[in-house]
């Protein structure tokens, strides 16, 4: 085999397929990328249990032939100057070179590598659009130990929905045109592409055990979480958004992002020190503010002055500032729409300006410390009525 090929095509080619290689891996086959010259172009392939993902370029072939490299190649290419790079595979090692320059890798052959998998069925589909729903799902997912299957997204395509959700949040895009068999990928392993996947406007999809992503020059095949994704996780959605809510406001999201952050540094001093680490929102006599007390550290309140509320005068709901300050940032109107149903109740954040995505979080019980203040001031109370 031997080859020359530009320097940024062949790093791009080996940086994407080496995200698809496992630095752990049990086989030392799947520790390497397998190098392969097809008549005008070489291509590169990484293989893993979660993903496979092929991609190709332009080369200038002398002399066909395959190897198998240590992933760490994508590095050492890294290394050399702009222009053409020469490939030559010796005895027992995979020449590399331009100019003076030379790294001469130990390979092992191909045929130990495991067979390309073959995915069918592949239609096209508005890349950026599904990209989208991906990212704005995402935020809801992530890895809950002893249920692997929560740090997946559920692809439903007869439903036409993504949904991805970790028990204490959800998010849900519907109305989203696919085709194929109900799929679950990593979100973690899908994660890696979605820059790449998104950049192209004639991409090719497919979905099932293996959910195939596709353009002329890649492939990207991404493993579905075994298990199932819980039912209930799209019908909480779904129910609690045709429920009328007693309380609907509307944000500035500006003023909403900036008052979460001040909350999320208080969150993550307290639970640095094992503290409650919880913000609690209140609207009582036409003012909304968000506030913390963390225990040995210090108190804060944040107002929220732009806001529009109808329903309910006199409100209050604990959650996690971290996750919803995530989902704020992925709201792209100016506005921020919350609907809140009770104290312990999940509530929903909607998007006016795109209305397929809705994210519920689940609120949390009050802490105990307030919970045991408001009990001496209910005592209080009673012993005054004596």
């Amino acid at each position: 085999m031997e080859f020359t090929v530009d320097k940024d095509k062949v790093l791009a080619c080996l940086s994407t397929v080496s995200k698809a290689v496992s630095s752990k891996a049990v086989n030392p086959i799947l520790g390497t990328i397998l190098i392969e010259t097809q008549e005008d172009k070489v291509m590169f392939r990484g293989v893993s249990a979660s993903a496979e993902v092929t991609m190709s370029c332009p080369a200038n072939i002398e002399k066909e032939g395959a190897c198998c490299v240590d992933a760490i190649v994508a590095n050492l290419i890294s290394s050399f100057n702009e222009g053409e790079i020469k490939f030559k595979k010796g005895k027992g090692r995979l020449s590399i070179t331009q100019g003076k320059r030379r790294h001469q890798p130990v390979f092992v052959e191909s045929t130990d590598f495991p067979e390309k998998l073959t995915k069918e069925d592949y239609v096209p589909i508005d890349g950026r659009k599904f990209v989208n729903a991906l990212s704005r799902c995402a935020i809801a997912g992530g890895e809950v130990s002893g249920r692997p299957i929560l740090g997946s997204y559920l692809i439903d395509p007869e439903h036409n929905f993504i949904l991805a959700g970790d028990g204490s949040q959800i998010a849900l895009y519907k109305d989203i045109d696919l085709v194929g068999e109900k799929a679950s990928p990593s979100i973690k392993a899908l994660g890696g592409f979605l820059n790449m996947i998104g950049g192209e406007d004639k991409l090719e999809v497919s979905f099932g055990t293996w959910s195939g992503f596709r353009t002329e020059s890649w492939e990207i095949l991404i493993n579905s979480i075994e298990g199932e994704f819980p039912a209930i996780a799209k019908d909480a959605v779904l129910n609690t958004l045709a429920e009328e809510p007693p309380l609907k406001i509307k944000f500035s999201k500006s003023e909403l992002e900036r008052a979460l952050g001040v909350c999320s540094l208080y969150s993550s001093r307290a639970l640095k020190d094992g503290k409650q680490h919880h913000t609690v929102f209140s609207l009582k006599g036409g003012e909304a503010v968000l506030a913390m007390d963390v225990t040995d550290f210090s108190e804060m309140t944040e107002p929220l002055e732009t806001f529009e509320a109808e329903g309910l005068d006199e409100f209050e709901i604990w959650f996690n500032p971290k996750d919803l300050l995530e989902v704020i940032g992925q709201i792209a109107a100016p506005t921020v729409e919350v609907r809140f149903f009770a104290t312990l109740k999940p509530f929903l954040v909607l998007d006016e300006a795109d209305p397929n995505y809705t994210y519920l979080q689940v609120a949390m019980a009050l802490p105990k410390s307030v919970r045991e203040a408001r009990k001496q001031d209910v005592e209080v109370e009673k012993e005054g009525d004596f």
